[in-house]
């Protein structure tokens, strides 16, 4: 394909007429051209989706879902092995059925983000992928560590290091394993993929100056905005903001308060609010009884002119000093039986609304 072929963040940057004409160009190059273009990642990825240049050992993707991590991950695993037939991965999840479900077999994983020609061998028998060059890759739990102590790599991608289990210290052995065995190549990087959450390894990487430890973190680059009626405050024992619940249908996402660095996950703009310090006052929450007395009003002055603006009639029933109630017959023939009426008992007495 030509040097000179768009981005996609290009493409959208051009107007109607000028994308027109690219995508002209795109359906002439030919299939195979065309296709080379489509799987082509660093055409299609957002700028902290891609590895950083310069000299680095761990890049560390941590952000919430719908980033596109896990694309990531496996799509820079993919551009390593595709160049270099000697490179040894290691493929580390949290268990192996989520290495294997999400990392392989997932659909960003990498069989399905391999072009056809491209496209490893898959032999789950021995936890392995092979391409067509000789690069190999091999899964690993994090709850097992003991299995990373002694094979060799020269790469790893590690997905979702937060949730790796660590009652027993499990995940940070998994880590130490792993880094000896980086021993292959000239230069063995780690890709690390994850939601931000403050564990023991996840602080481990980030806490002090990690850039002296080769440590390259993707920073947050857009702001999204929630419905605030969507959101739950989770508080702590203390009462404080432990978490944020966001609901949107039958899904539910959690965000901790603060990531593994200290941030907010969730900015929280509002209003003090007497009796609520968690949720404080909304935009409109101030004006709310206002609004609803002039929608009421609205709708009585539409029943009114609706009613050609004659006052609603009233049909009063005195029960007497001997307490007599309304005859079976009389009873039957109270307008608030028609659909066209409304009536209501009032201490005793029918009032009646004409529709």
């Amino acid at each position: 394909m030509d040097d000179d072929v768009q981005t996609v963040h290009e493409i959208l940057a051009l107007n109607l007429k000028e994308q027109g004409f690219f995508l002209g160009e795109l359906r002439e190059m030919g299939t195979q051209n065309r296709l080379e273009y489509e799987n082509s990642w660093h055409y299609w990825a957002r700028p902290e989706q891609l590895a950083p240049v310069g000299d680095w050992t761990v890049w560390l993707v941590m952000a919430g879902r719908g980033f596109g991590k896990t694309r990531a991950g496996a799509e820079w695993v993919r551009n390593i092995a595709e160049a270099d037939g000697s490179a040894r991965f290691a493929l580390i999840g949290a268990n192996f059925a989520e290495t294997r479900m999400v990392m392989v077999e997932g659909e960003s994983g990498l069989l399905s983000i391999a072009p056809p020609k491209n496209r490893p061998i898959w032999e789950p028998s021995l936890k392995r992928l092979r391409w067509s060059n000789g690069a190999e890759a091999y899964l690993y739990s994090a709850a097992e560590p003991e299995g990373l102590r002694g094979p060799q790599h020269s790469h790893s991608w590690c997905d979702e290091i937060a949730k790796w289990a660590n009652n027993s210290g499990q995940a940070l052995a998994a880590w130490d394993n792993l880094k000896m065995g980086l021993r292959l190549g000239l230069a063995p990087k780690i890709a690390a993929t994850t939601t931000p959450r403050p564990v023991a390894l996840v602080r481990a990487l980030v806490k002090g100056d990690y850039r002296k430890k080769g440590v390259v973190i993707n920073q947050p680059v857009e702001l999204f905005v929630l419905r605030p009626d969507r959101i739950t405050i989770e508080p702590d024992e203390k009462g404080w903001p432990a978490a944020y619940a966001y609901r949107a249908g039958e899904h539910q996402t959690r965000f901790a308060a603060q990531d593994a660095m200290g941030r907010p996950a969730i900015i929280h703009i509002k209003a003090f609010h007497p009796t609520d310090d968690h949720y404080g006052l909304g935009c409109l929450g101030a004006a709310a009884k206002a609004v609803a007395v002039h929608n009421a009003a609205a709708q009585w002055n539409k029943a009114l002119l609706d009613n050609a603006a004659r006052p609603s009639g009233a049909l009063v029933f005195d029960p007497g000093p001997d307490g007599s109630a309304l005859s079976a017959d009389q009873f039957d023939r109270l307008p608030y039986r028609k659909p066209e009426t409304l009536c209501r008992m009032q201490r005793g007495q029918w009032t009646m609304a004409a529709r």
